[in-house]
């Protein structure tokens, strides 16, 4: 699966820690990355978990903006995470 990921088009980076997946895309590229999460039939990331974000006020990109995704046929759980400054939104 770490392959795939590496592979798909807008992902900045892809980490595994723990058993999890965690990748860092660009905001512009969400939807793009969503749909190929949900489409691929080897990811079939097609369950939305949680979405949250955490505030760090010293920094230029204020906000991290963090979503789970979970495949219900491969049973693996994928976070997502991008970075967004203060009065900025997200596609």
């Amino acid at each position: 699966m770490l392959k795939i990921l590496n592979k798909l088009n807008g992902i900045n980076n892809v980490i595994e820690k723990n058993n999890l997946l965690e990748i860092e895309f660009d905001k512009i590229n969400i939807l793009k990355i969503f749909n190929q999460l949900k489409d691929n039939i080897d990811l079939n990331f097609n369950q939305l978990l949680d979405i949250t974000a955490v505030d760090y006020p010293s920094r230029e990109f204020r906000f991290d903006l963090i979503y789970i995704l979970q495949s219900l046929t491969k049973n693996k759980k994928i976070i997502l995470k991008t970075f967004i400054k203060e009065n900025e939104n997200i596609a």
